[in-house]
């Protein structure tokens, strides 16, 4: 069978039944991690990302009752069944219609016809009155009722403007009390506004039960931002609060004597988000892994993910960059803006449609396009195909409160219109327009420390040291002056453990033949360990052996470049000196750097395979997958998981059938999102014997797929050792490395070693419960059920519902059914517990839509 073997990043190669592809991502693992932990004080149920749960629909009003507010008439239609009682004449009456609390009620007979005339009463709060109108005659009677809530009018309170900070927090109240019935529901309100700022936080305290407290949280923007509280009781008196919060920002002057000489920002700092003394978005990731061949070491993706890392799902104005506020009135001259853009990088080219903008703030406030860049303009298949942008600022630009603002135009489907954008600076010096600067700059980071392993387990490493560390490393630079070499100096090569603060190595970086830069170039040295016989000597210390887990931090510094532009708001210069990559020795074997820029798929019966090696005798207790989240919603597919001891054939001594893919949170498994599978057998929990030498973890696709729609596992485009391991079998044809045209990374699959069995992703450690529990329909749609075999139900047991992101969205007793109409699609996890011991047991479940 031929097939076509398709790199979504627009390398398109035809070779006979191959089926590996590489596929966009669709969301970020490491932005979801951050997001999450800055969100672990966040209620219970609360879920930033979902605006419908911020305002939820306070509805209500019931069909079959009827509402009248305080000094409304209503007229009901009277209609009595009166079958049986013949067509003989007789009398309606309002039983018991005097002093009812809801006002005047007057029973109005014309023609036969009846009708009961209700006027609530001008000081009436709130009431609910059953009205009861009878009919009778000779041959008896009959009745009918109206259920009628009376209530006074909804109010409406302007409350004090507030003052805030950027960033900054505050809790209120609204009165609640001034209900005339007990609170039933509350909702938050975007009014429209000319407030700019999208990263603001707002919430209520309680989402277990309505709340009148809640909590707002500035974004980095200044200006006038206003929102309603909306409050009901049980009459559905809702009565809004409109609020107005005034934020402020500081403004960074530059020139003159109290301001700083430049605006200058590398992004070469340990962040994922832009720091708000430059930055007032969020939406860009920082990283160091994205771009090819960027003038310094860290660059800002515009990837079409929101600030939590997840797609934005609409097409057009997604991420967005601004500056802070700049105060250019005390700049001499001509000022002037430069930048590096490189559209694609590591990721997925944008497309036609898709495009970057450069704007500019006039003095009035209102925003002037200065720029549109598409992607045509740059020649996609050159290398670096990053260039530098200079721009002039006009005169009627120079005021106190300027700003600049880069904007994505795409899809927003997820990491697939990469825009990465490096050194932005802006000065009133002539060489910012030439983009010339005197700074030599790191431009990637050390690799391992090890290789061809990342990570490994210290025993397979100790006492083998010279077998793992390469013999000759890399460093990587680029000098930003135009105009002339620079000297880097010799800077240091510094590797120290972190847990014990031993260090094994210091020397040179750049030896005497590898020092000079010329002028805008990028060049990389390859240079011999120096002293590498004295830190194999020193990895051999025994404090190393009491450690269960060991950190290898690789430091690259620049000490002593000549000349380095500094001063103040060059700090940048500075940062893009130094660069570490830590290597960690603990219980497993890994490829990769951590981090995913694609993601690898294979089509239904095709499978792949991972090579590792071990130097002693060991056990593999579990296999970690990567499994990004790509635009398609994969959960539901299956997958063998797959394990070879010595030859790679067609009887792996292990094979997990039909597995689903987990996406973990950062509640329960790593920072990573790793997926963690221990090993079961045909007799249940095993280990795997592995002696030392060769053996191989993979996977087989078993649902049908369609294309690039299939169970993805994590591709780190950054680490090319793990290349030469890769091996796939296609259609039952026999086992085959990955072609050499396959783009150069490692594919995240760790195996686990060691005695001891680890956690499944998304468990905890407390002893599980001895419950013999079905929970059906898997996957389901409006409700689940659980059934309990063989057991009284156990009425004090809990139980929650946790989230992909890990947050409790649901906590109540166990109960036999539960509706899921009001959460999003994805896997979940059903964790029932007994608060008395703690003990518990975890299930997935599946909510589709």
């Amino acid at each position: 069978m031929q097939r076509l073997f398709y790199l979504s990043i627009i390398l398109f190669i035809a070779c006979s039944a191959n089926a590996q592809q590489l596929v966009p991502l669709g969301g970020n693992a490491l932005l979801e991690h951050y997001r999450a932990e800055e969100g672990l004080q966040l209620p219970k149920g609360y879920d930033r990302a979902n605006s419908a749960l911020r305002s939820r629909n306070c509805q209500l009003e019931e069909t079959d009752i009827t509402y009248i507010d305080a000094s409304e008439t209503v007229e009901l239609s009277v209609d009595i069944d009166t079958f049986g009682l013949g067509q003989v004449a007789g009398a309606f009456e309002c039983i018991e219609c005097e002093g009812n609390p809801i006002g005047d009620a007057e029973l109005q007979v014309e023609d036969g016809q009846a009708t009961l005339v209700i006027t609530g009463a001008d000081d009436l709060l709130g009431a609910e009155y059953l009205f009861i109108v009878e009919f009778c005659n000779p041959n008896g009677c009959a009745s009918t009722s109206f259920d009628v809530v009376g209530r006074r009018v909804a109010q409406e309170y302007d409350m004090a403007p507030i003052t805030l900070q950027s960033e900054e927090s505050i809790a209120l109240d609204v009165q609640a009390s001034q209900l005339p019935g007990p609170l039933a529901c509350n909702k938050i309100t975007d009014v429209p506004d000319d407030y700019e700022g999208r990263d603001k936080l707002v919430y209520f305290r309680n989402y277990s039960a309505p709340d009148s407290s809640f909590i707002y949280v500035a974004s980095r923007y200044a200006g006038e931002d206003k929102i309603d509280i909306t409050v009901c009781d049980s009459f559905t008196v809702c009565d809004v609060y409109h609020f107005t919060f005034r934020i402020q920002h500081d403004t960074l002057k530059l020139g003159g004597s109290a301001g700083q000489e430049a605006f200058l920002d590398d992004f070469s700092y340990d962040a994922i988000v832009p720091p708000t003394e430059f930055w007032l978005d969020e939406d860009v990731y920082i990283n160091r892994t994205f771009a090819t061949d960027q003038p310094s070491l860290g660059v800002a993706t515009f990837d079409g993910l929101d600030r939590n890392g997840r797609p934005y799902n609409s097409e057009g104005l997604n991420d967005r960059l601004t500056s802070t506020y700049l105060d250019l009135t005390q700049l001499s001259g001509n000022v002037y803006l430069t930048f590096w853009l490189q559209p694609k990088g590591l990721g997925q080219s944008p497309e036609e449609d898709d495009y970057m903008v450069l704007e500019f703030k006039q003095q009035g406030g209102d925003w002037e396009v200065i720029h549109e860049f598409f992607p045509e303009e740059m020649n996609l298949d050159t290398v670096p195909a990053g260039f530098f942008f200079p721009f002039e600022v006009p005169n009627n630009f120079k005021h106190s409160a300027f700003q600049f603002r880069f904007s994505a135009y795409n899809s927003g489907n997820g990491i697939d219109d990469i825009w990465n954008l490096d050194y932005v600076w802006l000065s009133n010096e002539f060489v910012t327009f030439q983009s010339n600067i005197t700074d030599v700059a790191l431009t990637r980071v050390p690799a391992a420390f090890t290789t061809p392993y990342t990570s490994m387990p210290w025993r397979h490493f100790d006492g083998r040291a010279a077998d793992f560390l390469p013999e000759s490393y890399n460093t990587f630079l680029f000098n930003l002056d135009n105009d002339q070499a620079l000297n880097a100096g010799a800077g240091v090569l510094r590797i120290t453990e972190a847990n014990t603060g031993i260090q094994v190595l210091q020397s040179n970086l750049l030896d005497a033949c590898c020092r000079t830069v010329f002028a805008n170039e990028s060049i990389g040295y390859a240079q011999e360990f120096e002293g590498l016989s004295a830190a194999i000597d020193a990895l051999g210390n025994t404090a190393f052996d009491a450690e269960p887990r060991l950190e290898f931090e690789v430091e690259y510094n620049l000490t002593d470049v000549t000349n380095e532009q500094d001063g103040q708001g060059y700090e940048s210069v500075a940062y893009n000196n130094r660069a570490v990559t830590t290597t960690v020795f603990d219980n497993y074997f890994a490829y990769d750097d951590g981090t995913a820029e694609n993601g690898v798929v294979v089509q239904e019966g095709d499978q792949v395979a991972v090579k590792y090696t071990t130097t002693v005798d060991d056990s593999l207790q579990a296999v970690q997958f990567n499994f990004p989240r790509i635009i398609s919603n994969v959960s539901g597919q299956e997958f063998h998981l797959q394990v070879w001891v010595g030859e790679l054939d067609d009887e792996p001594e292990i094979r997990m059938t039909f597995e689903r893919p987990f996406y973990p949170s950062s509640y329960y498994d790593s920072l990573q999102a790793f997926t963690t599978y221990p090993l079961f057998g045909d007799n249940g929990p095993t280990a795997v014997f592995i002696p030392a030498g060769d053996f191989y973890i993979g996977w087989e696709q078993v649902s049908p797929c369609d294309y690039l729609d299939c169970i993805p596992v994590g591709f780190d485009r950054n680490s090319p050792a793990g290349g030469s391991a890769l091996f796939f079998n296609n259609d039952d044809e026999g086992w085959q490395p990955f072609p050499e045209g396959f783009l150069s990374g490692s594919l995240m699959l760790r195996p686990v070693m060691g005695n001891e069995r680890p956690l499944s992703s998304g468990t905890s450690s407390a002893e599980a419960l001895d419950l013999d529990l079905r929970l059906y329909p898997n996957p389901a749609q409006e409700r689940a059920y659980i059934r309990i075999e063989g057991e009284r139900w156990p009425a004090d047991y809990r139980m929650q519902l946790v989230n992909p992101l890990g947050q409790v969205v649901l906590d109540q007793l166990l109960v036999r059914e539960f509706g899921l109409n009001e959460f999003r699609p994805g896997l979940y996890i059903v964790k029932v517990y007994d608060p008395a011991t703690n003990r518990s047991l975890h299930r997935k479940l599946v909510i589709t839509e």
